[in-house]
């Protein structure tokens, strides 16, 4: 039997739907991974054996603080921190605005953010206009990369925390911070570092950073599960922090 070119290109454009159909590929990574079957299996066991309120004083409620703290010391470590400066959180979005709240809470002054940040941190500065404070951009080149010869022209006197997406969640690139840091840290002003897209995909160490805070989840780190999500902190501002929490917008919020 004839068949024209048409025809060819019909039955090879059906079976390549097919294929696609049959066993599609996640690209979405950056906005959550699949579960682990390992992680899954460790999540099991703690339901099983770690189900009790961590901070009951029977044999159950010691045992699962145990596994809290032993987790809080191995993603501590990761990061290079202190187990005692971090601060497990529900999500990215309550990391973040625990941290914008918690430093700018009572304060009057300007908030600096990237241009292209992320908006659950643009809309948690948003909300500290009821206060007073106001918003200061600091500027990107063409690739979206900071702009260290502008760093020097922010309002300095005025500003009282400086927010920075480390890992862009769509562009990719990877800020420069040490003179940013520098700047933050010879004017005594928190800075806090959206790293939500670069925990375990490249090396982050919270203190070489020269962060106040760092906000940071498992949903984007493959083989871990998606409710861990937390926050480090220097242990001055972790203690502040913790106890001036904000739930925040959810509408865009970090996962």
């Amino acid at each position: 039997m004839w068949h024209s070119a048409n025809d060819k290109a019909g039955a090879f454009g059906w079976a390549l739907n097919e294929r696609m159909t049959a066993s599609p590929i996640y690209l979405d990574n950056n906005a959550t991974t699949p579960l682990d079957p390992r992680v899954l299996s460790r999540m099991d066991e703690c339901w099983r054996n770690a189900f009790a309120n961590p901070g009951s004083q029977h044999g159950f409620g010691r045992s699962a603080r145990q596994v809290l703290e032993d987790s809080r010391e191995s993603i501590a470590s990761i990061l290079h921190a202190d187990p005692s400066e971090l601060i497990f959180t529900s999500g990215g979005t309550e990391s973040i605005n625990a941290a914008v709240h918690g430093f700018t809470f009572g304060r009057r002054g300007v908030i600096a953010v990237t241009a292209g940040e992320h908006p659950a941190t643009l809309r948690a500065a948003e909300k500290t206009f009821l206060q007073g404070c106001g918003i200061a951009t600091l500027a990107v080149d063409s690739d979206g990369r900071l702009r260290e010869d502008r760093l020097d022209q922010l309002p300095w006197d005025e500003v009282i925390l400086v927010c920075v997406i480390l890992a862009h969640n769509e562009t990719g690139v990877i800020q420069d911070v040490r003179r940013l840091s520098e700047l933050c840290r010879q004017h005594r002003v928190p800075l806090l570092l959206d790293a939500v897209q670069a925990v375990g995909k490249i090396p982050v160490d919270f203190h070489e950073l020269g962060a106040t805070a760092l906000a940071f989840g498992g949903s984007q780190v493959s083989r871990t599960t998606r409710s861990r999500r937390s926050i480090a902190a220097t242990r001055e501002q972790a203690a502040r922090a913790a106890g001036r929490r904000s739930s925040g917008t959810r509408s865009q919020g970090r996962d």
